[in-house]
């Protein structure tokens, strides 16, 4: 009979194969994660996920320029013809209309590639001119910095709709007809003028497309101090 020394060298030998299995292991799957990062798009951040496909296509390959969404131009087309457009897409899942106060009928749009579904919503002015496309993008892993490596900077940051704690902080594209929506930390919660720090990591809550000049958003947003406007000094705190 063999005693308990008889089997040690054994369980060595299996506690060595076992611990340089798990090491392989962890080396083959870290190599995975690196090439996966090396060949994704170049203007996407590197270490963060990848934006969701719809949104994704969105900022590579869109159907037209913006504030164009799937061929519909913000203050060029009506919503009989917006609707027969929705209705061809094959990505389009579903379109509800609803009123909404004060923007009267709005569509509600859902997508689905097969993958990732999308939430957009469409503004009418009473004449029934799409006036604003609002593409509802948090959660779709979308930051700062994609946008503006495709897209440039802003010319303007604006803050409005300050809470105690947060504020909305838009980022304004005047010439192209965008808005890139933020919601950030208020980081001068006891003073009357909000401040908060814009980092390019920073996901992004919504892009608002329509006519360039941004009248419409001026106009609608329900902007209480347009003094709170700065322009765009790169990544930090703001004013």
């Amino acid at each position: 009979m063999k005693n308990s020394s008889d089997r040690k060298p054994k369980i060595y030998l299996i506690v060595t194969l076992t611990v340089f299995t798990c090491v392989g292991v962890y080396f083959l799957f870290s190599r995975t994660l690196v090439d996966s990062r090396i060949i994704r798009p170049n203007i996407f951040i590197d270490g963060f996920i990848d934006p969701s496909e719809w949104i994704a296509k969105w900022l590579r390959n869109p159907t037209c320029k913006v504030p164009c969404w799937e061929n519909i131009t913000p203050g060029e087309i009506n919503r009989d013809q917006t609707k027969l457009l929705l209705s061809s897409n094959p990505e389009v899942e579903s379109v509800e209309e609803r009123d909404v106060i004060p923007y009267g009928l709005m569509l509600f749009v859902k997508t689905y590639d097969g993958k990732h579904k999308g939430n957009v919503s469409i503004k009418f002015d009473n004449q029934n001119i799409a006036q604003e496309i609002e593409l509802a993008v948090f959660g779709d892993n979308l930051y700062l910095h994609d946008m503006i490596l495709v897209y440039g900077s802003p010319k303007k940051v604006l803050f409005y709709n300050q809470d105690y704690e947060y504020v909305t902080v838009d980022l304004l594209y005047p010439e192209s007809g965008m808005i890139i929506e933020l919601f950030l930390q208020n980081l001068n919660i006891e003073g009357e003028i909000p401040k908060a720090k814009i980092e390019k990591y920073g996901e992004i809550l919504n892009i608002y497309l329509e006519a360039p000049g941004l009248k419409y958003f001026l106009d609608t947003s329900g902007i209480v101090d347009p003094s709170l406007s700065y322009e765009w000094k790169g990544y930090g705190v703001y004013p």
